[in-house]
């Protein structure tokens, strides 16, 4: 079985581990800030949604944007560094990992980036008793790094296409934004009605948030549709990265 993939994991955790610590920091810190700022602060202004509290709605987003922005800076700017900037990519095909295994360790890191950001800031959900159930908490953090395995695949697939990294800015403003902003994070998906909902349906971060509403015990029914959903996105995402990148790094 051919394991190039994983030892390309492996030689990115090793990079990581000389500022694991710094970059742990971050991942704490950001959820108590979150926590002050939409539980404490804006959350006391806002009526419930529901049955719940402003701060116990937008928790489960929160975590899978912290996924979303983590793996997506992770699979573009690292990922473009490492291809067009160290020469990275090109001494790690000198060795026998074949391209398509080359991409794979890149999306499994980015996913574990984003797994990270979240696990931090489920783990203090955890605390301060968002998250019911050690039950809820593995479930959200297989839905996190599903969904950070589409994000990596989508960025690492836009690192492929990219000549210099301003292109990113194309990335994260027509298509990272609007997932943050529209994906049901902040307001309900049928704020403005249920054609804007049928058009947020199809939103694979909308999808993941909603089965971790259901993690959460904010959904009494499993989402079947949306899981479905889900799961095929993910798959295509990683399929078409690789594909690409099959034929962009070979040549």
């Amino acid at each position: 079985m051919p394991l190039g993939f994983l030892k390309v994991f492996l030689r990115h955790f090793r990079v990581w581990k000389r500022y694991w610590f710094a970059s742990l920091v971050g991942n704490v810190g950001e959820p108590v800030l979150y926590i002050f700022a939409f539980g404490y602060g804006l959350g006391r202004f806002m009526p419930k949604i529901g049955e719940l509290s402003y701060l116990e709605f937008v928790a489960p987003g929160l975590a899978l944007s912290a996924c979303l922005y983590t793996s997506a800076y992770e699979c573009t700017f690292s990922t473009y560094t490492r291809l067009a900037r160290q020469g990275t990519f090109d001494a790690i095909l000198y060795t026998p990992v074949l391209a398509w295994e080359l991409a794979l360790g890149e999306i499994f890191w980015g996913a574990f980036k984003g797994l990270l950001a979240a696990g931090c800031m489920l783990g203090v959900f955890f605390v301060i008793g968002l998250v019911p159930s050690l039950e809820s908490l593995v479930l959200q953090l297989s839905v996190n790094f599903l969904f950070g395995l589409f994000i990596a695949s989508l960025s690492f697939l836009t690192s492929m296409m990219a000549k210099s990294y301003d292109f990113f800015s194309y990335f994260f403003s027509l298509a990272v934004a609007p997932l943050f902003l529209f994906s049901g994070v902040f307001f309900p998906a049928d704020a403005f009605g249920d054609g804007f909902r049928r058009v947020v349906f199809l939103s694979p971060l909308f999808q993941a948030i909603e089965v971790a509403r259901f993690a959460m015990g904010q959904r009494l029914a499993f989402p079947v549709a949306a899981f479905l959903l889900f799961l095929s996105v993910c798959g295509i995402s990683v399929f078409v990265a690789i594909y690409i990148a099959k034929k962009r790094l070979s040549h």
